[in-house]
């Protein structure tokens, strides 16, 4: 018996090479917008970070200062990226010809890949840009009022300060390099 010749059906079954590099090139061109615009995006997400990570440390050692009647401390080393928290001297009364025990820094921690500290303002002196700074606040968790001026190595560069007050008030991170507030006679 013979049989019946294969019939085609009309809704044929995957796609056409034509479809699929039609596909291809609208991917690569979504591909060639996005790429650029998280590039962009990733130092100005790094900067925050490492803005929002140091303003909750120096938070918590302004919190620690009074809390623990010492003096609690940040040392920051611009020229290679890196800062750590220096502990107050152990609390123990020190006996005739011993050595008064020194405060007692950490281990270093990193800034966020291509996050720069710029420099640090300190009250009305000049911007400290390179050298090593030390914060300390005391046991009423007072210090002297200082802006940390942080930067992403892009072309823009984008920046943002850290405004550390003197004696009350919120330790926060603001968008761009701002100046510490200064009185003025119209203040009083």
């Amino acid at each position: 018996m013979d049989q019946p010749p294969r019939q085609r059906r009309d809704g044929r079954a995957g796609f056409t090479l034509v479809e699929v590099m039609v596909v291809v090139a609208i991917l690569g061109m979504m591909f060639q917008l996005v790429v650029p615009n998280l590039q962009r995006d990733i130092p100005e997400t790094n900067l925050r970070s490492t803005a929002n990570r140091l303003t909750s440390i120096l938070t918590y050692l302004r919190d620690e200062a009074r809390l623990q009647g010492g003096e609690y401390g940040l040392e920051l080393d611009p020229k290679n990226r890196r800062f750590r928290i220096v502990l107050p001297p152990e609390q123990r009364k020190v006996e005739l010809g011993e050595e008064a025990p020194k405060a007692f820094p950490l281990t270093w921690m990193f800034f966020d890949e291509g996050v720069a500290l710029e420099a640090v303002h300190i009250g009305d002196k000049e911007p400290r840009k390179d050298e090593q700074t030390r914060i300390v606040f005391d046991s009423r968790g007072a210090t002297a009022p200082k802006v940390l001026w942080l930067a992403t190595k892009t072309e823009p560069p984008v920046q943002m300060s850290i405004l550390v007050p003197a004696l009350a008030g919120r330790i926060e991170s603001r968008k761009g390099q701002v100046q510490f507030p200064t009185a003025t006679d119209l203040d009083f």
